[in-house]
């Protein structure tokens, strides 16, 4: 199950305009069964239930009006939570006492998310528009997880880690005709460091922060007014 709400007020400035934007997330999965031996004997199961929500504030100032220049500076804000049980059945092979086991992982993933971006573009000449992004996120991740067993000890982490990315981007568009555009860009970015809730080894747990370029090129052709 999922559902989504999301709040935006715009307000006319003398020299632009604020925005903000309220948003909230909610999904549930209650529960995701799975059978691990695909046999038709309940030889081992899993069963996971997850509830993840998320609030985000984003507010802006933005002047883009002008075709000629524009600009906007904003502020955003995130907080997630993830919260979990997985409980996993199988049959071991050993004599009883000990030919099952239960293993019950249950977890807390929380991560908080704070940015400052801004754009600015400018037209060059009466074809040539560039444009420049800078963005800049603070991460703040955390776990706690617990998981039991009837066949050994309970296992418990507690970690927290955080991280930042800064990503920054270059764009030029050219309107070559009235019928066709040409545009290309360059821009960096990465992905947050983490936990995984199901990984045994304390080692594994966490994974760390990804780095990503991407390249841009590219056209678009409007050959008349009904397309």
């Amino acid at each position: 199950d999922q559902n989504q709400q999301s709040l935006s007020v715009e307000h006319d400035l003398s020299d632009g305009k604020l925005v903000s934007i309220t948003a909230r997330s909610d999904w549930d999965m209650n529960p995701n069964l799975l059978d691990l031996d695909l046999s038709l004997f309940p030889a081992a199961t899993s069963s996971i239930e997850q509830d993840q929500s998320i609030w985000s504030q984003e507010l802006r100032i933005e002047n883009n009006e002008d075709p000629d220049m524009g600009w906007n500076l904003g502020l955003f804000y995130a907080d997630e939570e993830v919260e979990g049980k997985a409980t996993r059945f199988f049959l071991t092979g050993l004599p009883n006492p000990w030919h099952q086991d239960t293993q019950v992982t249950s977890y807390v993933l929380e991560t908080e998310n704070l940015a400052v971006f801004g754009s600015f573009y400018k037209a060059l000449s009466d074809q040539d528009v560039v444009s420049l992004g800078l963005r800049y996120d603070e991460f703040e991740n955390s776990i706690v997880r617990n998981k039991t067993s009837q066949l050994a000890a309970p296992v418990a982490l507690n970690k927290e880690s955080d991280s930042g990315i800064f990503s920054p981007s270059l764009a030029w568009d050219r309107t070559v005709s009235e019928t066709l555009k040409v545009g290309a860009g360059i821009s960096f970015s990465g992905k947050r460091n983490g936990f995984s809730a199901f990984s045994d080894a304390d080692t594994n747990a966490s994974y760390g922060k990804e780095e990503i370029t991407s390249f841009d090129l590219g056209f678009t052709y409007r050959p008349s007014e009904n397309w």
